[in-house]
C-alpha cells in the first residue's frame, strides 16, 4: 500500500506477457517471449530468443538470449543483457553437459525470478553408469558435477566440485557416497 505522498499514488500497474514457439524437425524449437510491466512512470521491458536444437541422436544445445529494459522512478534508465547456453550429451553409459550463464549487472526482468545478476557461470557435469547382467543391481558408478562463477570485473564468486559414486537398485532405490568442496565470497570475505 502506497503513502498518499507517493508519486505513484493512484496509478494502475500493468502487466503483459507474449510467448510465441515453435517446434520443427526431431524435438527442436525456437521461441520469442516478451514481458512488460508498466506503474505509474516505472517500467520494466524484457525480450528474449530462446531455442532446443537436437544437433544429433545424442546431442542436443539450449541456448537463450535476452535483452531488458527498465524506467526509474525518477527517470533512470538502464538497458542489460543476459545469455545463457547450454549443450548437452546423453547416452546409455555416458551422459555429459555443460553450460555457461552471463547475467549482465544492469539486467533485471520484475515479470519473473532471476537471484542474482553481475554474474558469469561456467558449470560442467559427467556422469558413467555401467549395467550388469541381473536383477538386484541395475546400475552403478561415478557422477562428478563441478561449478565456479565470477563477477564482471573478474572476481570469484563461488565454486563447487560434488563427485558421487551411485548404486540403483530396483524399485527407484539408489545408495549414494557424495562430498563437496565449496567456495563462496560473500560481502569481501571468503
Amino acid at each position: 500500500i502506497l503513502s498518499p505522498s507517493d508519486p505513484r499514488y493512484g496509478d494502475r500497474a500493468s502487466a503483459g506477457v507474449f510467448r510465441v514457439q515453435r517446434e520443427f524437425g526431431s524435438q527442436s524449437s525456437a521461441g520469442v517471449l516478451v514481458t512488460s510491466r508498466d506503474f505509474g512512470p516505472t517500467s520494466n521491458r524484457v525480450a528474449g530468443f530462446d531455442t532446443r536444437l537436437k544437433l544429433s541422436p545424442n546431442w542436443y544445445f539450449t541456448g537463450q538470449a535476452m535483452s531488458s529494459e527498465t524506467r526509474q522512478l525518477r527517470g533512470e534508465r538502464s538497458l542489460g543483457q543476459a545469455y545463457l547456453a547450454r549443450l548437452d550429451y546423453r547416452g546409455r553409459n555416458f551422459a555429459h553437459s555443460t553450460s555457461y550463464t552471463d547475467l549482465g549487472p544492469s539486467f533485471r526482468t520484475d515479470m519473473g525470478y532471476v537471484k542474482r545478476v553481475d554474474l558469469r557461470a561456467v558449470s560442467e557435469y559427467a556422469s558413467y553408469l555401467w549395467y550388469p547382467y541381473g536383477r538386484r543391481l541395475l546400475s552403478f558408478g561415478p557422477t562428478v558435477s563441478v561449478s565456479a562463477d565470477w563477477d564482471h570485473q573478474g572476481q570469484l564468486q563461488d565454486w563447487n566440485v560434488y563427485p558421487t559414486f551411485e548404486l540403483n537398485f530396483p524399485r527407484y532405490t539408489s545408495i549414494k557416497v557424495a562430498t563437496s568442496r565449496t567456495h563462496e565470497l560473500y560481502d569481501g570475505i571468503e
